[in-house]
């Protein structure tokens, strides 16, 4: 029989806010398409959660969600009891599971990996079929950020990690470059596939321009602003853009350059101290936002800037890149040499590159940006323009479709 009862296994989803819109955008556009989606995930973290977001069905009605209690409250800034939740949460979605029937397919999205993991023995218990998507490599870019040293957890999560992918019936990855990671672990060339993330553009769309809510940049229209719009956290490299800011704030002709940061994460106080202890004050904090002004933001930002540490150099693409695409913004990516997101910028046109560390380059791209307006348009041009050929909800889904019907004609063939 065809794929059509789907358990969606998924870290977060709204109202939290994050790469938790992905998981939604799939499965509203699965249950478009006739699919009976169902799920299964945590329960919305309040750092991460707008106090007042809308209460709706249709985020609820087919959502079950898990939560461990005594954890939540410290998730914060605090990394062992992340840790301790990235184990624990995977747990409690596998013993939900049970209670939700079973289901021709489940989509597992990893991180965290003991997801993908957990949904190996569901498929084994239920003897149904399994698509793990890889959002990021772990534990691949925990080891490379620092948070993961000890050379047993490492070898047990790498264990993990080649289990779960060669008991997987199909690999999804965002990016050719997690292929070339994943493919010498499995040997199997046809069992792994690449979707890549999107952006909802006339969702996007409707925002910017239907928008009647206080825009919270129209103070600093003559402004040239920049934009970190994110997860505030450790493989972020802020420490150049700030020396970078620093310099801008020291420097009269240039003292209309502000930086934006948009979000929450366990690393927000450590940079707030820093900018305060450098006695910087072009740099602005603005809580998460709805995605009415989120959008806005991203859309009436001079440019918008992508960052990782040097040593992540694990394949990672961060899906807001193809929201600032969407909003026709420069990014200046300053990122590894051979990261997925460099790749992207010079393949798209749609910014600059910088070193990570080079506070010289990093200045030179937002001078070069702030005085060629005409540079300015054409890349946000570019980057809305390969987002529409290359990365749009219904092109991303009509290829999930493509692998189900694979699945489909593989089952089928067994079964004859």
């Amino acid at each position: 029989m065809p794929i059509k009862n789907i358990l969606l296994i998924t870290y977060t989803y709204p109202p939290e806010i994050g790469t938790g819109r992905l998981a939604y955008e799939l499965c509203s556009e699965l249950k478009d398409r006739k699919y009976n989606v169902i799920v299964l995930t945590s329960k919305p973290r309040t750092i991460y959660t707008l106090k007042d977001h809308p209460k709706s069905n249709s985020l609820n009605s087919h959502v079950h969600r898990v939560s461990i209690p005594f954890i939540s409250r410290y998730l914060k800034n605090n990394l062992i009891y992340r840790g301790i939740e990235y184990f624990l949460l995977p747990i409690s979605l596998f013993l939900k599971a049970f209670s939700l029937g079973s289901f021709d397919l489940i989509i597992a999205e990893s991180p965290p990996l003991f997801i993908g993991f957990i949904a190996v023995l569901l498929k084994k218990i239920q003897s149904t079929t399994l698509i793990v998507k890889v959002g990021d490599i772990h534990p691949d870019a925990l080891i490379k950020s620092g948070i993961i040293k000890n050379r047993i957890a490492i070898s047990f999560l790498k264990k993990i990690e080649i289990i779960t992918y060669k008991n997987a019936d199909h690999i999804i990855v965002i990016s050719i470059g997690y292929i070339n990671y994943i493919l010498p672990l499995i040997n199997n060339c046809n069992k792994i596939s690449v979707v890549n993330n999107w952006a909802n553009i006339s969702n996007i769309d409707h925002i910017i321009n239907e928008s009647t809510f206080i825009n919270p940049l129209n103070m600093y229209e003559d402004k040239f602003t920049i934009t970190y719009a994110g997860t505030i956290s450790w493989p972020q490299d802020f420490n150049t853009i700030i020396q970078a800011m620093k310099y801008f704030n020291s420097n009269i002709n240039y003292n209309d350059i502000i930086l934006f940061i948009v979000g929450e994460g366990p690393k927000k106080k450590y940079i707030s101290d820093l900018i305060t202890t450098l006695k910087i004050d072009n740099i602005y904090f603005l809580s998460l936002q709805p995605q009415s002004v989120y959008f806005y933001i991203l859309a009436n930002s001079k440019a918008c800037l992508v960052t990782l540490k040097k040593e992540y150099d694990s394949p990672s693409l961060p899906s807001k890149i193809w929201e600032i695409m969407a909003c026709k913004t420069p990014i200046i990516a300053c990122v590894p040499e051979n990261s997925e997101v460099k790749k992207l910028i010079e393949s798209s046109k749609c910014g600059l590159w910088v070193k990570p560390n080079d506070v010289e380059g990093m200045i030179n791209a937002v001078k070069n940006l702030k005085n060629n307006n005409d540079v300015l348009k054409t890349l946000g041009k570019n980057g809305r323009k390969y987002l529409e050929s290359n990365a749009t909800l219904s092109s991303s889904v009509d290829k999930y479709e493509n692998i189900f019907a694979i699945i489909d004609s593989k089952k089928l063939s067994k079964d004859n």
